[in-house]
């Protein structure tokens, strides 16, 4: 079994990418990434081999502390709700003074569909696919956050584009 130092040196920069692609904010994807690790560094000993790869075992952590992140986040942002006509509450993040309620509530039906496609997307196209929609990061950057050769990110975002496309324009046409 490898060691903390050696594990933390392996799979810092993957969960900190993992964590960036679905969360916003630079300072929170800091946190959880020491979150991450902290934990993974409290339970190693628990950690039995026969059972999954230690990297398996680290990315169950990493998405355990990513949807105990936005459980937090959902309670703390509930702002304005708007009912439906079953009675169900809808609820609209941000509302300008340019926007109607109707526009907001059609900007984010949009929104949550593309971010719903972009999680569909297959594993290896999607990291990349998020940073570079999601983050508006540049093929250089993300060539080198993910340490990707440059033709494969420009590959993988058109591929993106291409899956994206035949799912979300017959929707919106």
């Amino acid at each position: 079994m490898e060691n903390f130092n050696e594990i933390y040196s392996k799979y810092y920069r993957k969960i900190y990418t993992h964590i960036n692609v679905r969360v916003k904010s630079s300072e929170d994807v800091e946190e959880l990434t020491n979150d991450v690790f902290l934990k993974v560094y409290k339970h190693l000993e628990s950690y039995d081999a026969s059972k999954a790869q230690i990297n398996t075992w680290i990315y169950f952590i990493t998405n355990n502390v990513i949807i105990d992140y936005f459980r937090k986040k959902k309670l703390e942002t509930t702002d304005v709700a708007m009912f439906t006509d079953d009675g169900e509450a809808k609820e609209i993040y941000s509302m300008s003074t340019n926007e109607t309620p109707l526009a907001v509530i059609v900007r984010k039906e949009m929104s949550d569909n593309v971010q719903r496609q972009l999680r569909d997307l297959p594993a290896s196209v999607r990291d990349v696919a998020s940073l570079f929609f999601n983050k508006d990061l540049s093929h250089e950057q993300i060539s080198i956050q993910l340490d990707l050769p440059l033709g494969t990110v420009k590959g993988y975002i058109y591929r993106a584009r291409e899956i994206l496309k035949t799912k979300l324009v017959p929707e919106y046409a």
